[in-house]
């Protein structure tokens, strides 16, 4: 963590003249990133750096304040580096309503920004709040959120600074939030800064704290029917052939060819019913469950619980994640909204876009180790057909008492 005291000095290099003898003038709160304003005393230069917090611990990126010089980290240039240079020169004056809920005041502090224009950035950053719960209960924990993750709030937060505004606008230079966090600051003794890592150590988090549901056992898998639930979002679907992908990327761009997501939905359906119809072949008695951001359709009925909502709110969200939590085996394309299913499951098959290996496993909450990690978390191409997905769901199932037995501990060797 990093003591943000009055005299705090951030030990970083000019990115002009690489010297390491810097002045920290100030620390600002732009939205995502906490930046340390600078100049080097060797050659003058002012800058911007980003603190090691979030992705940047991983990136640190720069911004000469005076000419506009961009100094990126390499593998985050569009994504970070660039939204960052741009909020940098236009910022956002519009007044913002910051809603700060005290619980318990402490006059040191641990200040963890879960802010995010990605749902699954800010939802892994808000998960490093059990480690300072546990660790330092000498301390009030601050979380600074927006208003979609008021029902993840873990009991045992001093304080919560509910940023009243969209998501994407966490990426632009919010000037409400930057003179709110100079204020609220000096209310405290002391306030540390958390690094807030970008993937937290699932083995160590209880998601109950989160989630309000406990994760499924698997010890006791073969107890109760064999639940699936399917998470299906309308943005990126399980389209097999390129063509269609190229389609999907068309419709989102261009409003003549809305027409085609529809189009392309439809088939995904066709594909999910497909598939449930060869897994109730094989396993009768299985029970399937629907979620996702979408419109109900017909296509399910008598197959499966379809409870896809277009509008996702608290009570949604506490629904989905106690099926979850008494699912076998969720399924769903590589993203976001697979971090809270496989959380909570007994485990998960992911169908990954090619565009998405370079992100594997970074949506996944599993916490198992070896043997288990590879039985219960299975990554299938986008050509995967519903045949092929039938059968790994329904062999999972079937093989899984096998598994089990033959993974069991070794005596000891006498």
């Amino acid at each position: 963590m990093i003591a943000l005291n009055p005299d705090y000095q951030y030990p970083c290099q000019c990115p002009k003249c690489k010297n390491n003898q810097i002045q920290t003038q100030k620390i600002r709160l732009q939205g995502i990133h906490l930046l340390a304003q600078c100049q080097c005393k060797t050659c003058h230069y002012h800058f911007l750096i980003n603190l090691p917090t979030g992705h940047g611990l991983y990136y640190p990126t720069a911004i000469g304040t005076d000419d506009l010089q961009l100094y990126p980290h390499p593998l985050a240039i569009k994504w970070l580096a660039q939204p960052l240079l741009e909020a940098y020169q236009n910022p956002d004056n519009t007044p913002i309503e910051i809603e700060q809920k005290v619980k318990k005041q402490y006059k040191e502090v641990i200040f963890l920004n879960c802010l995010d224009f990605l749902y699954g950035h800010a939802l892994l950053k808000l998960l490093n709040a059990q480690q300072y719960l546990e660790k330092h209960p000498d301390k009030g924990l601050i979380l600074l959120i927006t208003p979609n993750f008021e029902w993840l709030i873990p009991e045992g937060v001093a304080e919560v600074w509910i940023l009243k505004t969209p998501m994407r606008k966490t990426q632009k230079w919010l000037t409400a939030l930057e003179n709110f966090f100079d204020q609220k600051r000096t209310q405290y003794q002391q306030i540390y800064i958390s690094p807030a890592h970008s993937h937290p150590d699932f083995r160590k988090i209880d998601p109950s704290l989160f989630f309000h549901e406990k994760r499924f056992d698997i010890n006791k898998f073969q107890e109760n029917n064999y639940t699936i639930t399917f998470i299906w979002r309308h943005d990126r679907l399980w389209l097999r052939h390129p063509f269609w992908e190229l389609l999907l990327i068309a419709s989102q761009r261009i409003k003549a060819l809305a027409w085609c997501k529809n189009l392309l939905i439809a088939l995904q359906d066709d594909k999910i019913r497909k598939t449930i119809k060869k897994i109730r072949k094989a396993i009768p008695e299985v029970q399937i469950y629907i979620t996702g951001q979408g419109k109900k359709t017909n296509t399910f009925a008598k197959i499966a619980q379809d409870l896809r909502t277009e509008q996702i709110d608290t009570p949604t969200e506490k629904q989905w994640a106690k099926i979850y939590s008494q699912s076998h085996i969720v399924v769903g394309i590589h993203g976001s909204n697979m971090i809270i299913p496989t959380a909570l499951a007994g485990g998960f098959v992911e169908i990954l876009p090619k565009d998405r290996i370079g992100n594997i496993t970074q949506d996944i909450a599993l916490p198992y180790d070896y043997k288990d990690m590879l039985f219960l978390g299975r990554f299938l191409p986008m050509n995967t057909t519903p045949k092929q997905l039938a059968f790994h769901l329904s062999s999972i199932w079937k093989i899984f008492p096998y598994y089990r037995k033959n993974t069991a501990e070794n005596p000891e060797v006498i």
